[in-house]
């Protein structure tokens, strides 16, 4: 009997048995009313998971004062608009990221990447926008995230624009690396090359073009941009060329002209 479960979910002095109770319960209007005033955390969670109306959900996941209970109010919660406030808001790291987990709106979850350090990583996963994406590796991207959005992006020419225009030169570099269209990636190897100043990334960028110089899979027009370096190239000596030979070959028969610059 609803009646008699309610009578002893809302007022036995034994937590245990008022926990039953609740775990039996369909009435809506008695589980809010356990789980809006419970003394019990862990009772007015079972309440809100037997909770389907949105409007309490929303008010408990909002101010209940155990974030436990709150996580279980925002796993229930499908209003959009409520979940974004959540995310954006509420205190604890735990029940920002239940609430971004469940919002599926792309503007709001790049608005979380570019202005909430605490949960971008996940929203950051959940972006599938090839524009959003772009925006993003371009503006708001550390390069140390770029390889969840490089999975991402598919469009070549949005992969482009991130290889010139990013912020960050590391992202340029990897955008580049992604790019199928051999003569672009090229050209911005080549443009990174002579921005760089720093050995070790000149040396990242030299060893992408020995790689693409030496499969022979480029057009002779830019084999000869990649020749027309001559002067500001790193030395590569012969023996560590032979030694360390780009793209894995074990065995390379005639040592490239550029590698004598």
């Amino acid at each position: 009997d609803q009646s008699v479960l309610e009578e002893i979910a809302k007022n036995d002095n034994k937590s245990e048995v008022r926990s039953e109770a609740v775990k039996k319960l369909t009435d809506q209007n008695a589980l809010s009313d356990v789980a809006k005033n419970d003394n019990e955390s862990s009772i007015r969670s079972v309440a809100v998971n037997k909770l389907t109306d949105q409007s309490v959900l929303e008010e408990i996941a909002k101010n209940d004062n155990k974030s436990e209970v709150r996580c279980e109010a925002v796993k229930k919660l499908t209003n959009q608009n409520a979940l974004t406030d959540i995310a954006k808001n509420d205190k604890v790291h735990e029940v920002r990221l239940a609430s971004v987990n469940k919002l599926t709106d792309q503007n709001v979850l790049a608005d979380i990447v570019k202005n909430n350090n605490s949960v971008r990583g996940s929203a950051l996963v959940k972006l599938t926008d090839q524009n959003i994406l772009s925006d993003i590796a371009k503006n708001h991207l550390y390069s140390s995230e770029f390889e969840i959005v490089l999975k991402k992006l598919t469009d070549q020419n949005i992969l482009n624009d991130i290889a010139q225009n990013a912020r960050d030169t590391q992202i340029q570099f990897s955008a580049s690396l992604k790019l199928t269209d051999l003569s672009r990636r090229t050209d911005n190897l080549i443009r990174l090359f002579e921005r760089r100043t720093r050995d070790y990334e000149k040396h990242l960028i030299v060893d992408q073009l020995k790689c693409l110089f030496t499969q022979n899979i480029l057009s002779s027009s830019d084999k000869a941009k990649i020749l027309q370096l001559n002067g500001k190239l790193l030395v590569i000596e012969h023996e560590d060329y032979y030694s360390n030979p780009p793209c894995g070959n074990s065995h390379i028969d005639t040592r490239p002209e550029y590698f004598n610059l």
